[in-house]
Order: C-alpha cells, then structure tokens, then sequence
C-alpha cells in the first residue's frame, strides 16, 4: 500500500492552474478584441470633440462623458490584459 494523498493533492492544484490559465487566456482574447473596439469609440469620441463649435456646450458635455467612460473601459480592459499575459499589476482606486 502506499499513501497517495500528496499527489491527489497536487493533481488538484495541477488542474487548478490549468482552469486559471485557460481563463486568463479568455479574458485577454477578449479583451484585446474590446481594446479594438474601444479606439475606434474613443478616436471618434475625440474627433467629434475637435469639431464641436462653442455654441454646442450642451453635446461638448455629452461628448466629454463619452470619452471619460472610454477611458474607464480603456483601464479595465488593460487590467484584463495584463491578466491574460500574467503581469504584476499597478493597483489603484478609482
């Protein structure tokens, strides 16, 4: 007889970072394809910016949201990124 509780144990945890591995992969798929995505909304964004007159403050602030919720997406989609390619992240607030 012989005592294989050590390698239960490490088949788990084997097959555990296989799971976080293949999620890691996804996740930086993803995000690679929404970061795509997420320039051309905020290329356009400060495009319209650019060509706004001063009489249009009303859409400029509409406008100005758009580009701070890109920017919000922007830096989550770069967390997911660096997931994905296992890097060290900055954490912040915000």
């Amino acid at each position: 007889m012989q005592d294989i509780n050590d390698l239960v144990g490490l088949e788990l945890q084997l097959r555990e970072a296989q799971k976080m591995e293949a999620i890691g992969r996804l996740a930086g798929g993803a995000a690679h394809d929404f970061n795509h995505l997420l320039s051309v909304i905020i290329g356009g964004t400060d495009l319209g910016i650019s060509e706004l007159r001063e009489s249009d403050a009303d859409l400029r602030g509409y406008f100005e949201m758009l580009a701070e919720a890109g920017d919000r997406a922007s830096a989550l989609t770069q967390q997911l990124l660096a997931l994905g390619r296992r890097q060290v992240m900055r954490l912040e607030c915000v």
